[in-house]
């Protein structure tokens, strides 16, 4: 049995993981702040493609060759890297991390493609299946 100070604090980080928001909610959230309701939940709908991506992936075995192979493990890191890379090189550009001004309206299909993405090119799901 685990001292009490230590099952406490292992608790209370499992909740704190379960109720904080991941990325794709956190995404779909800002979108519906930006855009409306409308945007957030396409943003919604295209995170669940990209898990349902995942969840094909693994019934088809692609997990499993990802699994074993070195080789497509990295290929999938790299192509997921260069996603974030570019994410990341498109806010630097913008110079501007943070506004309160209103935004313009970005047509669904990028909303969706960013959401799909997002969520496909999450490796932590990989394994889960």
């Amino acid at each position: 049995m685990f001292p009490l100070e230590v099952f406490i604090t292992y608790t209370l980080a499992c909740f704190l993981l379960v109720v904080s928001p991941g990325p794709d909610n956190l995404l779909a959230m800002g979108r519906g702040l930006s855009q409306g309701k409308l945007a957030a939940t396409v943003s919604g709908l295209a995170s669940g493609s990209g898990i349902l991506f995942h969840v094909m992936a693994a019934t088809f075995g692609l997990t499993l060759l990802i699994q074993t192979s070195e080789l497509a493990f990295y290929a999938v890191k790299i192509v997921g890297a260069g996603y974030l890379i570019w994410l990341g090189i498109k806010v630097l550009r913008s110079r501007q991390l943070f506004s309160l001004e209103e935004t313009k309206k970005q047509p669904l299909k990028h909303i969706f493609a960013t959401g799909f993405l997002s969520a496909a090119l999450n490796l932590n799901r990989v394994f889960l299946y």
